[in-house]
C-alpha cells in the first residue's frame, strides 16, 4: 500500500524460467484507497502477464517494469501480485519492488546540477541491491562573520568543520544560535596551522541520527570536543596550551577520594596505533599504522600485535588522519599518570581544561596562599624551602585565574616569603572576614612544576561546594 499520493504505479518483477520449466503467468491488481485505507469503489484494475522460455537450453531471466497510469487518477494505491499457475525450483516469480511515481513536468532547477547514473548489473540477480552512490562535492553551509560577530546565513561552498557544526546546529537541528558558543568555535578554526586539519568532507545519510552525535562526529575529526555549560554548547581542542586555566593548592584539595596511578608499561598494553579513515578517491578505508617501542614512534606497514584501534568517522583526508594517529601514539607514550582528587568548587573547571594540581604526597611541590605583597616580595602562609634547586612560582589573581610563571628567590630573614619579578595584578588577601578565597601560589623546580600539569577528563559536582576531578597527565611532548 502506497504511503503517498501518486499518478503512476510501477511494479518491478523478475521471472526465472529453467530450460524445461515451462511457462509462467501472473496477475497484477491495484486499486485506490481512501484515508482509512478502504478501497475506493470503481478504481480497481488488473493486468495478466505470460512468459515462456523458448530457449529450452538454459535458464532464462525476464526482468520487467510494469508502468501503470491508473484511470482513477492521482491517489494512494494498494497493489497485489499473484501466480496463475504452479511454481517449482526452476520456475520462480519474484516481486522486486513497487514504486509510487510522480513525473514532474515543466519544472526548472536553475541553480542545481542533475546527475544521471547508469550502472551495469547482472540480469539474473533475484534480490534487490541497495543503490548507493558517493559524490565528491562541496556542501553549501552558513558561516560566521568574525568582524560583526553575527551569523552569515548566505549559503556558500565550505569544507570547514566549524561551518559544518554551525549549519548542522542552526539550519538542520533548528537550534537557537544563542545556544552555541560560535565565537569559541571559530577561534579554534582560525587557530589551525594547516587548513586541512579543519576539513569536514562528509554528509550524514541517516536522518534519524541524533543532532548531538552529528556534532560530536564533526568536531572529533578536527580534534575538537564540546561541553554543555548551562544552556550553551562550547568547544575546546585537544592541543598544546600556553598556561593552565586553573591552579589548585593543598589548601583547597581534600584527602578523601585522592588517588594517583602510574602505569609502568604502556597504557592499555598498547604497542601501536591502527587508524582507519575513508580515502576520498576510492571511497574505501585507508589505514595508518604506528609502532611504539623503546626507540619511540615509527610508521610501519601493518598493525602491531596490540595496536589501539581507531576509526576516524567523517575523516576523508590523510593529513587529518595522520595528525590524529600521531597524537594518540604520543599520548600512549607520554601520558601514563592519572589523578582523582576532590577540590573546592570555588574554582570551577570542565572537561578539557588544563589545570595545575600538586601531588599531595610530594613535599617538593610547595603550595599555600598569599598573605601580602610589597613590590616584588610576596608573603606566604607556609615556610618555603629553597634548598631543592632553582625555584619557580605560579600564582592566581583575585578571581582565581592563573596569572603567570616566574623565577622565585628567597627573601633574607623571611622564611614565609619569596621574591618574583611579577607584573602588577589584583590579589585576594585572606582576612577571615571579607576574603575567604585567597590568591594561591605554587612553588617548585621547573621540572616539578611541569609534572603537576593535568588535563581534566571529567568534573563531577558533589552538591556540597566540592567537585571531584579525574585528571590525565599533560605534557608538551604530546603536542610538539
Amino acid at each position: 500500500m502506497s504511503p503517498i499520493v501518486s499518478t503512476q504505479v510501477w511494479v518491478h518483477v523478475l521471472v526465472q524460467l529453467g530450460a524445461t520449466a515451462g511457462t509462467t503467468q501472473y496477475r497484477i491488481k491495484f486499486w485506490q484507497v481512501d484515508d482509512d485505507n478502504n478501497q475506493v469503489p470503481g478504481t480497481s484494475e488488473q493486468h495478466d502477464y505470460f512468459f515462456d522460455n523458448d530457449f529450452q537450453v538454459t535458464t532464462r531471466y525476464f526482468r520487467t517494469t510494469h508502468k501503470f497510469v491508473p484511470a482513477a487518477g492521482a491517489g494512494r494505491y494498494a497493489v497485489t501480485i499473484e501466480r496463475l499457475d504452479n511454481s517449482n525450483d526452476a520456475n520462480v516469480v519474484t516481486l522486486m519492488a513497487i514504486h509510487a511515481v510522480n513525473v514532474r513536468e515543466n519544472v526548472v532547477y536553475p541553480e542545481d546540477t542533475i546527475a544521471r547514473i547508469t550502472i551495469k548489473g547482472s540480469n539474473d540477480s533475484n534480490s534487490n541491491r541497495e543503490q548507493k552512490y558517493n559524490m565528491l562535492a562541496q556542501r553549501h553551509t552558513i558561516s560566521y562573520d568574525r568582524t560583526t560577530g553575527a551569523v552569515d546565513y548566505t549559503l556558500r561552498p565550505s569544507r570547514s568543520f566549524a561551518d559544518a557544526i554551525l549549519h548542522e546546529w542552526v539550519v538542520v537541528g533548528k537550534q537557537d544560535v544563542a545556544s552555541i558558543d560560535v565565537a569559541a568555535l571559530y577561534a579554534i578554526a582560525d587557530s589551525l596551522t594547516d587548513a586541512q586539519l579543519g576539513y569536514f568532507d562528509y554528509t550524514f545519510s541517516d536522518e534519524k541520527q541524533p543532532l548531538g552525535e552529528r556534532i560530536a562526529t564533526i568536531a572529533n575529526v578536527a580534534r575538537v570536543d564540546g561541553n554543555n555549560i548551562g544552556d550553551v554548547l562550547t568547544f575546546w581542542r585537544d592541543e598544546k596550551v600556553t598556561n593552565p586555566d586553573a591552579v589548585f593548592a593543598r589548601s583547597n584539595m581534600f584527602w578523601d577520594e585522592y588517588k594517583v596511578a602510574w602505569q609502568m608499561s604502556l597504557p592499555g598494553g598498547y604497542d601501536g596505533v591502527a587508524l582507519d579513515y575513508i580515502d576520498p578517491l576510492t571511497n574505501k578505508k585507508a589505514y595508518i599504522y604506528l609502532q611504539i617501542d623503546s626507540s619511540g614512534i615509527t610508521e610501519v606497514e601493518d598493525a602491531t600485535v596490540n595496536a589501539m584501534q581507531i576509526s576516524l568517522d567523517g575523516c576523508r583526508n590523510a593529513t587529518q588522519a595522520t595528525d590524529r594517529a600521531w597524537l594518540e601514539a604520543r599520548k600512549i607514550l607520554y601520558s601514563r599518570l592519572t589523578m582523582t582528587v576532590k577540590v573546592l568548587e570555588s574554582t570551577q573547571v570542565v572537561r578539557g581544561t588544563v589545570v595545575q594540581c600538586p601531588d599531595m604526597y610530594d613535599n617538593a611541590q610547595q603550595t599555600g596562599y598569599i598573605t601580602g605583597r610589597s613590590g616584588d616580595v610576596f608573603s606566604t602562609s607556609e615556610r618555603i624551602d629553597f634548598s631543592l634547586g632553582d625555584m619557580w612560582v605560579v600564582m592566581t589573581d583575585s578571581i582565581g585565574n592563573y596569572r603567570g610563571r616566574w623565577r622565585a628567590y628567597p627573601v633574607s630573614g623571611k622564611p614565609k616569603a619569596f621574591q618574583a619579578a611579577a607584573d602588577a595584578f589584583d590579589l585576594n588577601i585572606y582576612d577571615r572576614e571579607n576574603v575567604q578565597n585567597p590568591s594561591r601560589y605554587f612553588i617548585a623546580t621547573d621540572s616539578e612544576l611541569n609534572s603537576t600539569i593535568w588535563r581534566v577528563d571529567s568534573a563531577k559536582p558533589n552538591g556540597d561546594d566540592t567537585q571531584t576531578l579525574s585528571l590525565t597527565e599533560y605534557s608538551d611532548s604530546i603536542y610538539p
